[in-house]
């Protein structure tokens, strides 16, 4: 049996390996930790990562985390 990760908002048990909570939505992981070595793309510019005019290609190396307006909570 897999183990369960309990949602710090909710409070419900989610499976060890999320991340974002089913019920609620939070973060269940340390993003801050996690994603302490990434970069954003006004950093050292390469084809990989360099937005064209409202899209951004991601390679294999990047990893997308998305930021809802209004809360500081991050979403991968």
């Amino acid at each position: 049996m897999e183990s369960m990760l309990t949602c710090p908002e909710c409070k419900r048990e989610n499976a060890a390996s999320a991340q974002i909570c089913t019920y609620c939505g939070a973060v269940l992981t340390d993003l801050a930790a996690e994603y302490a070595g990434t970069r954003t793309l006004e950093e050292e510019q390469t084809d990989e990562g360099h937005p064209r005019w409202g899209t951004a290609r991601f390679g294999n190396r990047m990893d997308l985390v998305l930021r809802v307006q209004g809360t500081q909570k991050k979403f991968v």
